[in-house]
């Protein structure tokens, strides 16, 4: 259907274009060619600030209206952000001995891990002073076979308690000091997430203790928002945001995610000069990753009776914004339009909408289109 309506405005266009030009110059064989079998009747549209398409073509190309009604509207602070992984919930794994780390293969930030999975691993050997883990191993051999000589001897009451029981610590330190393997250390996550930090890369030297990566198995990520000083006196009135990242086309809410603000800009110190942070803790529902650069729209009072329509239905032509307001079954008008405040998702209007009016907010590219066209169709005759 699409194809026969894309044929339709062709063969419209060309049919303007035959009937403008002289027909002594111009001469068509009518019998082969026949322009009132292909459409009965098409002129050039007379009131050049109205666009007429024909509502069939505007339902195949999903061009869709909605009513303006009165709305609600939060007066809207635009600021940049950074959504980070939350604290809770998160783990930190650290190597067990020195040497040097190698990374397990698809271990990157962001890679999943069970409990258990081996993060990397680490080795001394062909370092000076041999490898630190055999080194281990066999004081760890030595503390217990100590251990197990004493203890008969203790439980015979053959030596005191106090041998005994530091026989056991020199065990228990031999056994902390040890990784477990003479062939070397690994690092296992100790919990089920995602790595949203790596501290280390592969080939490096690290020490016993040194944080290798971070696992959150958090189900919330935080927004910090930065927060212009110059705003303060408004910052006592926030109360939700909505956040853009660079591959979204449209902000999403974050109290449809939960969303809560967990520190406000008094509470805040600041991260540079003129900023103060601001911190919100929403679901984390795979749409946002954490570590994303983000343009946040920090939401405050609200108002009430707004004009209000999506920033979809939007255009911009020679520095002027429009919107594309339907008149009648096939007639559209575009109307220049004076703009307040954006949230992100919805653009409040000051002039040039009223309450009532039926904008476009699907297909409004295709009434562009349709605007250079001037085409009317068929029995189509405006009297407004």
């Amino acid at each position: 259907m699409k194809k026969l309506s894309h044929l339709y405005l062709i063969t419209a266009v060309s049919l303007v274009s035959c009937t403008n030009n002289n027909h002594s110059e111009h001469d068509h064989d009518h019998e082969a060619h026949d322009h009132s079998k292909e459409i009965e009747s098409v002129e050039a549209h007379e009131h050049s600030d109205e666009i007429i398409l024909d509502e069939h073509i505007a339902h195949d190309f999903g061009v869709k209206v909605i009513g303006v009604e009165p709305a609600d509207f939060n007066d809207v602070i635009k600021v940049s952000g950074r959504v980070l992984p939350s604290s809770s919930g998160d783990m930190i794994l650290s190597a067990k001995s020195s040497g040097i780390i190698t990374l397990r293969n698809g271990i990157n930030l962001g890679s999943k891990v069970n409990n258990g999975t081996t993060i990397a691993s680490l080795s001394s050997r062909g370092m000076t002073g041999g490898d630190l883990n055999e080194s281990t191993a066999a004081n760890l051999e030595m503390a217990k076979k100590e251990l197990d000589r004493l203890k008969p001897l203790y439980e015979e009451q053959i030596i005191p308690k106090k041998d005994y029981i530091a026989a056991q610590n020199a065990y228990e330190q031999a056994l902390i000091a040890h990784s477990g393997s003479k062939s070397g250390s690994s690092v296992n996550s100790q919990s089920s997430g995602v790595i949203t930090e790596l501290f280390v890369k592969s080939g490096e030297y690290v020490n016993a203790g040194q944080p290798i990566a971070r696992v959150s198995s958090s189900q919330n990520l935080v927004l910090r928002a930065d927060f212009p000083e110059k705003y303060m006196a408004d910052g006592m009135n926030i109360v939700s945001a909505n956040i853009r990242t660079a591959y979204m086309d449209s902000a999403i809410a974050l109290s449809n995610l939960n969303g809560r603000m967990v520190a406000t800009a008094k509470d805040s110190y600041p991260v540079s000069p003129g900023y103060i942070p601001v911190y919100f803790e929403f679901n984390n529902d795979g749409s946002v990753s954490a570590g994303t650069s983000c343009e946040v729209f920090l939401l405050g009072k609200k108002k009430n009776n707004a004009i209000v329509i999506p920033e979809k239905a939007i255009i911009e032509q020679m520095g002027q914004k429009y919107a594309f307001v339907k008149i009648d079954s096939e007639g559209y008008k575009k109307v220049p339009v004076e703009l307040g405040m954006s949230d992100g998702k919805s653009r409040e209007v000051l002039s040039g909408i009223n309450l009532g009016d039926s904008i476009v907010v699907e297909g409004v590219t295709f009434i562009k289109l349709a605007e250079t066209k001037n085409i009317i169709p068929q029995g189509h005759s405006h009297n407004h």
